[in-house]
């Protein structure tokens, strides 16, 4: 195994002469090419088991595990964050389609679906009670 020396980590930190291993430059191309905070997760837990265990790599290792913990952090966040949504009020999903969306919101029999048969020609049922379109 070749050893590299003076590599970058993280943010432009200079590590002091380390000895990396291929399995650890690996897992950091995982890292830089992650998307998710999932993805570099896991990329940052393969570095940190491939990381040297001498005296010159212990930066290196408080900043992996730095950056661990503060993606552990993110992705709970965004867990909460998905599950107050999904139990706040329902929304509808509308599929897209065409050049863009317009949106007519009003009252009952206040005329929307009058609007829509003359903008667009559409066949839309008009009756004089309220909620006959869906």
């Amino acid at each position: 195994m070749m050893p590299i020396l003076f590599f970058k980590l993280l943010e432009n930190i200079i590590v002091m002469t380390t000895n990396f291993g291929f399995d650890f430059v690996n897992a950091k191309k995982k890292y830089e090419e992650a998307k998710t905070p999932v993805e570099k997760l896991a990329a940052l837990q393969e570095m940190l088991s491939n990381t040297p265990t001498h005296k010159g790599a212990e930066n290196l290792k408080s900043d992996i595990t730095r950056k661990i913990s503060l993606l552990k952090k993110e992705i709970e966040k965004d867990k909460e964050k998905e599950k107050a949504r999904k139990s706040a009020a329902p929304s509808i999903n509308v599929k897209k389609e065409g050049a863009g969306q317009i949106v007519i919101v009003g009252m009952p029999n206040s005329g929307k679906s009058t609007l829509l048969k003359k903008l667009t020609g559409v066949d839309v049922e008009i009756a004089p009670f309220p909620f006959t379109t869906t």
